[in-house]
């Protein structure tokens, strides 16, 4: 990298956290599983828990069809009427 550059520096800063972020998302039997707090503790994913971390997980690492995938498994499970 040369001394100033910040468009490589930042472009690096974007692979580690795309690579760090990687590591949290799991595609099994085609559905998308966020391996945030929740999992580690109860083997299996919370609604509370995937919506927090989403954003940063899928959508900031331009992720767009698990985050969709994500909202249709758990959004039928909500208590709320969105007709």
């Amino acid at each position: 990298m040369r001394e100033g550059d910040v468009w490589e520096a930042a472009r690096g800063i974007m692979q580690a956290f795309n690579a760090a972020a990687a590591k949290f998302v799991k595609e099994i039997d085609g559905e998308v599983e966020l391996w945030a707090a929740s999992r580690d503790w109860f083997l299996e994913e919370w609604g509370r828990d995937t919506f927090i971390c989403l954003p940063g997980l899928l959508l900031a690492t331009g992720r767009y069809d698990q985050a969709k995938k994500s909202f249709c498994v758990l959004l039928p499970m909500s208590k709320t009427d969105y007709s």
